[in-house]
């Protein structure tokens, strides 16, 4: 019983870290003072699926959809190097 307890506790506390870096736009970033990218968003989504949580598919969607994903999405390269895909 005190673990189940535990184990509440901690999923709470990993909600509420997610909560925490949700944008208004719908996607997720690692701080609450970053814009969301797709790589934060993905693993959010995988987490909370982890957790058997609902994902707010209409502002995730609406985020996803809504990334220029021809001009305007950026990565790093295995040099370190910031390059557009």
């Amino acid at each position: 019983m005190e673990r189940e307890l535990s184990r509440r506790l901690e999923v709470a506390r990993v909600l509420q870290f997610l909560k925490d870096r949700e944008s208004k736009e719908g996607g997720l970033s690692l701080t609450p003072d970053l814009y969301p990218d797709i790589e934060d968003t993905y693993f959010s989504i995988r987490i909370l699926q982890l957790v058997n949580r609902e994902v707010d598919r209409g502002k995730t969607g609406s985020y996803l959809k809504n990334i220029d994903w021809i001009h305007g999405y950026l990565r790093y390269s295995a040099i370190g190097r910031l390059e557009i895909l």
